[in-house]
């Protein structure tokens, strides 16, 4: 008051359960000495200002409360990473003494505690597992209908009144976790004060999210196992599976094809074509089956042969097909190929061992004909010629001769006597020569 300046201050007084506000104003005023004679108050009721001024603070507060939410259910972290930071934000922003989520095992029927924040942090309490239908939360579960509270110690959901006497709580608040009438949890707080109508209807908001964001979680980890699940198959199984799109790039390789070439499957995602890994020569066959199976719409089976790892070539039995989108628009070609090379091998292994057993199957047939020749006629002339027809022909020779040895001739001779041979070869009969 030393200054010719006013004092402003706010001030709230209550009246019973009703409580004004107004703003007060001092000015001094001064004689012609200079001192103050008096002052000159007034007051101005602003109580509707700070009505309106408490209103937009707690909009902006919740309002800062959901879009904290929000941005956690949209950051790529597992699910309980998630629901911890989601209570979290509902101790920071709504002063709760503590909150918690559980999620329901649907198989067993029961609700599991996953985050937990404020005064109690542990997950693995008397609380951690809540059989639907038992206790407060169980209850929420059950009916599917939130429980609210501003007077905890006269809540006959609360199983310890005493333990809420002695922390100070005043309000709880339980919404269930539900989705397309799935239910999916419950998320509950407890607070040392009073729950406006504005916080209750932010916390139903942020469930709602939350229970989506938990609907998505859990989608994607499912989808997540499925997928892991699936790679693991195609990764182990004992053929080649590949999927291509319509310029040639790989865009799945597994691990069975990439151990057979000695090519990791990043090197061949990073080539714009798998010739560009394999080599132009060597993958002539495979893109001119490709071509075929991009021409028809039914699965393509075909040939080929690709030089592996031990540098040897191989034999591969493939089938290539088209694969679609929803739109019914060829996206890639799936591919999938056996080395049948050792199959190959055997097959003609076998072949060569039956062509083996016929000829001795034939050649056993002659000598049985020769030996009934012989015990059929004793003429050693009918025996000689009907050998060298019989030799001719199951060893296709275009000639075949019987050559007598005369040793007494002076000097000896050999001289051809029997002879079997095709129609355009002159004869040999009787020539001989001299030793």
């Amino acid at each position: 008051m030393l200054e010719n300046s006013s004092i402003f201050y706010e001030q709230a007084i209550s009246f019973g359960t009703t409580e004004t506000w107004s703003i007060t104003t001092l000015t001094p005023l001064r004689d012609e000495s200079g001192k103050i004679c008096r002052i000159v108050g007034s007051a101005t009721n602003i109580t509707d200002r700070k009505k309106a001024e408490q209103a937009l603070a707690e909009q902006l507060k919740l309002s800062v409360f959901t879009a904290d939410v929000g941005i956690t259910l949209t950051q790529n972290h597992t699910l309980p990473a998630t629901l911890q930071n989601c209570t979290y934000a509902v101790v920071r922003h709504l002063d709760a003494a503590f909150a918690r989520i559980w999620t329901l095992n649907e198989q067993e029927n029961v609700l599991e505690l996953q985050a937990s924040a404020g005064i109690y942090t542990h997950i693995d309490g008397a609380h951690s597992r809540v059989v639907v239908g038992e206790f407060k939360i169980g209850l929420i579960a059950k009916d599917r209908q939130p429980h609210l509270t501003n007077t905890v110690t006269e809540d006959p959901r609360v199983s310890d009144r005493e333990w809420a006497a002695r922390e100070g709580m005043v309000a709880f608040a339980g919404y269930p976790l539900i989705v397309d009438d799935q239910l999916l949890g419950v998320i509950a707080m407890f607070a040392r004060h009073e729950l406006n109508e504005s916080t209750l209807i932010a916390l139903a908001s942020i469930a709602d999210a939350i229970a989506l964001g938990i609907k998505r979680k859990q989608t994607e980890e499912a989808l997540a196992r499925q997928q892991q699940t699936l790679r693991g198959i195609i990764d182990n199984a004992p053929i080649w599976v590949w999927m291509a799109n319509a310029s040639g790039r790989m865009l799945l390789v597994n691990k069975t094809f990439c151990q057979d070439v000695a090519i990791s499957e990043e090197t061949f995602l990073a080539a714009s074509h798998y010739s560009e890994v394999l080599g132009l020569e060597a993958s002539a066959n495979c893109m001119a089956s490709d071509v075929q199976a991009w021409s028809q719409y039914t699965p393509f089976y075909a040939e080929e042969v690709l030089q592996l790892a031990d540098g040897k070539e191989h034999y591969l039995e493939t089938i290539k097909n088209q694969v679609k989108d929803t739109y019914g628009n060829a996206i890639g070609l799936i591919g999938l190929g056996l080395d049948v090379t050792e199959q190959k091998e055997a097959q003609r292994k076998l072949q060569e061992s039956e062509a083996r057993f016929r000829k001795l199957a034939e050649q056993e047939a002659l000598l049985n004909q020769l030996a009934s020749n012989i015990r059929a006629s004793l003429d050693l002339d009918t025996i000689l010629a009907t050998t060298v027809h019989q030799i001719r022909e199951l060893l296709q020779l275009d000639r075949c001769l019987f050559i007598w040895y005369q040793p007494e001739a002076s000097p000896p001779v050999w001289n051809v006597t029997y002879e079997a041979k095709n129609a355009d070869l002159p004869s040999m009969l009787g020539q001989g020569k001299r030793i």
